[in-house]
C-alpha cells in the first residue's frame, strides 16, 4: 500500500542503480525519513540491490 501511494503521488525515481551510486541514493532515499528517528527506520531492499551494495566501495 505505501508502494502504491508513493507512486500515485509521482513519488518513483528510475534511475538504474549501480555499484557507484547504489549507497548514495540510499542515503538519499532515507534522509525524508530520519525526522521520525534512525530507530524507526526499517527497510527492504531486492536481493539484487543488496548485492550492489555489498560490492559498493561507499558502504
Amino acid at each position: 500500500m505505501m508502494a502504491q501511494a508513493a507512486n500515485a503521488q509521482g513519488n518513483k525515481d528510475k534511475t538504474n542503480l549501480t555499484v557507484s551510486n547504489v549507497y548514495s541514493k540510499l542515503k538519499a532515499a532515507i534522509l525524508p525519513l530520519r525526522k521520525y528517528g534512525a530507530a524507526n527506520i526499517v527497510g527492504f531492499v531486492s536481493s539484487v540491490t543488496l548485492d550492489l551494495l555489498e560490492h559498493s566501495t561507499d558502504y
